[in-house]
């Protein structure tokens, strides 16, 4: 990705950036604290593609 990118960051407030850690921050705890009911699915096998029966609304 290019620097050009990420430059609207340059635009946000201190308070904003504070915010967006804090964000990132409880998402990165959620994550973590659900690591441990993970599902150990087979080689190969994708959480993102709906299981048999079960398509994707449209």
């Amino acid at each position: 990705m290019s620097a050009g990118a990420w430059s609207w960051l340059d635009e946000l407030a201190e308070e904003e950036l504070a915010e967006m850690v804090r964000g990132l921050t409880a998402c990165v705890d959620a994550v973590q604290g659900a690591g441990g009911d993970v599902v150990d699915l087979p080689e190969g096998t994708s959480t993102a593609e709906p299981a048999t029966g079960d398509a994707l609304p449209t």
